[in-house]
């Protein structure tokens, strides 16, 4: 799901979960999406100073073998960068 953006935002965020049902390890590596130019995999993260701020992860996100995980606001999202038109929720 997304928050709808409003006309002139350029990005916007998308959440859901990935479940790896496997024997095995997997990662999610990258992502498309038609309504933006980019998409990055994000997390918060809190820096040296305390402060948390957003930041790509560009090995990706592990999804071990058995995982549910849950990309939601304030955690791990997808980043939709340079929207080509508004979100709707």
């Amino acid at each position: 799901w997304a928050r709808a953006s409003v006309p002139g935002q350029d990005a916007g965020a998308v959440y859901l979960v990935l479940r790896n049902p496997g024997p095995g390890d997997d990662r999610l590596v990258a992502a498309a999406c038609d309504a933006a130019a980019v998409v990055e995999i994000h997390e918060h993260a809190a820096g040296p100073d305390g402060v948390v701020a957003m930041r790509a992860l560009p090995d990706g996100l592990p999804l071990p073998a058995g995982a549910v995980a849950t990309l939601r606001p304030r955690g791990h999202h997808l980043m939709l960068i340079g929207l080509k038109r508004p979100l709707a929720e």
